[in-house]
């Protein structure tokens, strides 16, 4: 399951590390299998060859993990971590 949690712009809060946990009384094996932002701007080339997002006020970043459950049954979580 893949899920895409975001803050209000410019909505850059750094590295971000979340993980799946199951629900009191849900059980499940529950993976992070992937954590990243994503920039949603238009990426330009600026001087001295470095890249620049464009003007704070429309550049804004996504975050998103996987999630992966081992088990045959469905299980409950919620996204604990990373200032969600």
């Amino acid at each position: 399951m893949s899920i895409w949690f975001l803050w209000e712009r410019p909505g850059d809060r750094g590295a971000q590390w979340v993980m799946g946990h199951p629900e009191p009384g849900e059980f499940g094996t529950l993976s992070t299998e992937r954590v990243g932002k994503q920039a949603r701007c238009g990426i330009t080339k600026v001087a001295g060859g470095h890249y620049s997002c464009g003007a704070p006020s429309t550049a804004y970043w996504e975050y998103f993990t996987h999630i992966r459950n081992f088990d045959s049954n469905g299980c409950k979580f919620k996204l604990k971590g990373g200032g969600v």
